[in-house]
């Protein structure tokens, strides 16, 4: 298990959601991984799945390793595929399901409007 510490600032362009992760330790992670291989910059892109075993099992077939994998709180999983050689980052896989449309409805319906105050909202 990784000893990470990240903090994360999400928000949408439209429709499409828009993370900035900042890694806060020196533990090993996908994310210092990143920083260590290629400097800051863009790390990942988000597919949402609801077969999350077979799209990770098709990844894999095409070559590509899954290098971390997330229960997340809200249910559901995330991992990220390693397509670093064939695409500038990883691609994450996001499971649908389980609370997951509840929670980024909630995100996306708080950056409709925003008129700039308040930037830093904890929605744990």
């Amino acid at each position: 298990p990784s000893q990470a510490d990240i903090s994360l600032a999400m928000s949408f362009a439209g429709h499409m959601n828009i993370e900035l992760i900042q890694t806060n330790n020196e533990s090993a992670s996908v994310y210092r991984e990143m920083i260590e291989r290629r400097g800051y910059g863009f790390h990942h892109w988000g597919v949402a799945t609801w077969e999350f075993d077979a799209a990770v099992a098709q990844y894999e077939r095409a070559g590509h390793a899954l290098a971390f994998r997330l229960a997340v709180p809200s249910g559901g999983r995330v991992g990220y595929m390693d397509t670093t050689e064939v695409l500038p980052g990883y691609t994450e896989l996001i499971e649908l399901g389980g609370a997951f449309e509840e929670v980024f409805g909630r995100f996306y319906r708080a950056s409709l409007g925003w008129d700039g105050k308040n930037p830093i909202r904890s929605f744990i």
